[in-house]
């Protein structure tokens, strides 16, 4: 079994004052907490501090119990967290959410009301939600911690909710979608010797070059009617590729959803800024490629219907050929094989090489029985290729 996670997004429908004087508690006794913590030497230790200004904290500013421990808690992290970031200063907090933990904190009643702990005692506060926020809060999801948010537009309530799914495993899958992640295509998902689907991202980067260019010629004027439009279009990048990001995993989903009981394997793209060398004129581009949030998008919604996901190393999965095994170093969309002279498009080739290169190791990674003795496609001999590729080079040059 796994445990998957949802967070479920309310909006409260109305509000009343008590919740802004909780709020205004709330970041009064962080601050209160936070320069204690320096004067006493109690940064990195929440049950010293604890101990030390529980009691304190809950006479000077109201707080329940529950809420007094979760702001002690979130002192001391944030100064761990500055400590390892080498940016220890005392803090200024100025927060616009609490956490609140169910049932001591919150209940829900009927789908639609709230029962909310505040300075002044438990709230009741009806909320607006709809189907899709329903389903989760059916009593078939088990309820977690919440977030009690503000923002311009009002409060919003933001639940954690999980529950336990059956777990396949990697013996028991049977088709292997391949999915490369790029940025002239968001994603090109593949099974060998079967069907594929592309994902363009030229809408994406035509929208990231739009936005670039208004905030660049806003940001040179200074004025302060400028400013006030930055604010007003400050996230509205990142909530549209956000946006793209879940409709682009929906559809892997369900593209992966038409086969018997599949796997969807990715790339393991863990630090490619680093690595990767991008020209100038690209670097804002690559630097702004959500490719993260896209495969943590399809990972939890793959899981949410049974489908296991998996990475691999990404090494030369765009060079290899999939017909001789020969590695050829390309440039453009197509790829063209030196030594066989096989085609095919260069993201296509790579969702099929990462499929690949899951089926030929599959019995090494589940650690039972020998390797494929008949995988789809030969196995590569990386090391001679590369020497090839660099015969191949100084001879042209």
């Amino acid at each position: 079994m796994i445990k998957i996670q949802r967070t479920v997004s309310i909006k409260l429908k109305d509000f009343p004052d008590t919740i802004s004087d909780t709020f205004q508690a709330y970041t009064n006794a962080l601050n209160y907490i936070a320069n204690i913590a320096i004067q006493e030497k109690l940064c990195f230790s929440p049950f010293k501090l604890q101990k030390r200004i529980y009691h304190e904290v809950r006479k000077k500013f109201g707080l329940k119990s529950q809420m007094t421990i979760n702001a002690i808690r979130l002192v001391t992290s944030t100064f761990k967290s500055a400590w390892k970031n080498k940016r220890f200063k005392l803090p200024n907090f100025s927060r616009k959410s609490i956490l609140l933990n169910y049932p001591r904190d919150f209940k829900i009643i009927n789908r639609q009301y709230l029962f909310l702990n505040t300075i002044y005692g438990r709230q009741k506060v009806e909320f607006v939600s709809g189907d899709h926020q329903r389903r989760y809060l059916d009593g078939s999801w088990q309820i977690g911690s919440g977030h009690l948010i503000k923002k311009r537009t009002g409060y919003y309530f933001n639940i954690s909710v999980s529950k336990e799914i059956e777990d396949i495993s990697l013996q028991e899958t049977v088709d292997v979608i391949g999915v490369d992640i790029g940025q002239r295509y968001l994603a090109v998902a593949s099974v060998p010797n079967s069907r594929c689907k592309f994902f363009k991202g030229g809408e994406l980067k035509h929208k990231k070059e739009r936005f670039r260019k208004t905030r660049s010629g806003l940001q040179s004027k200074g004025t302060r009617s400028s400013k006030r439009v930055l604010q007003r279009l400050s996230g509205r990048e990142r909530r549209w590729q956000t946006d793209r990001n879940h409709t682009v995993s929906k559809q892997i989903v369900e593209f992966a959803k038409g086969y018997r009981r599949p796997i969807i394997v990715m790339e393991d793209l863990k630090g490619i800024r680093k690595t990767a060398k991008q020209r100038k004129e690209q670097r804002y581009f690559f630097h702004s490629w959500a490719f993260n949030e896209l495969q943590r998008f399809v990972e939890y919604k793959a899981q949410g219907v049974g489908i296991p996901v998996f990475k691999i190393k990404p090494e030369y999965t765009s060079q290899v050929c999939p017909k001789c095994g020969h590695l050829t170093k390309s440039n453009g969309l197509q790829f063209i094989c030196s030594f066989c002279g096989f085609s095919l498009h260069r993201d296509l080739l790579g969702s099929r090489n990462i499929a690949t290169k899951f089926v030929v190791n599959r019995q090494a990674l589940i650690g039972n029985g020998l390797q494929s003795t008949s995988p789809e496609v030969a196995s590569v001999d990386v090391e001679g290729s590369k020497e090839q590729l660099r015969r191949s080079s100084a001879t042209s040059s």
